[in-house]
């Protein structure tokens, strides 16, 4: 909560400055924030950290499905115990069930 309060009273102050500020200084700012999100290195480390974060979520997406289909399965068929294999040759979980 405490990380909370202070972020909204941070950006609370920062709207009150802004308000108060002059055009020019607001404007200086705004073109100073541009430079910086346009640079090489920051625009390096955002395409890094977009491919990370993607990257990380098609993983974590895969594990998410392969679970609820296991949930999926154990529901509709209590009977029929399935086993995973950690991979085949592809990458991909491989799910075999006994007794069928």
């Amino acid at each position: 909560m405490g990380t909370k309060l202070g972020f909204l009273v941070g950006l609370g102050a920062g709207v009150f400055l802004m308000a108060k500020a002059k055009p020019e200084t607001v404007e200086s700012i705004r073109r100073t924030g541009e430079k910086i999100m346009g640079s090489a290195p920051v625009q390096k480390t955002a395409g890094a950290a977009t491919e990370r974060i993607t990257e990380t979520l098609h993983q974590q997406g895969a594990a998410m499905t392969d679970r609820v289909a296991q949930s999926i399965k154990g529901t509709l068929f209590p009977q029929a115990s399935s086993t995973v294999s950690p991979q085949d040759e592809s990458g991909t979980q491989v799910v075999t069930q006994a007794g069928t």
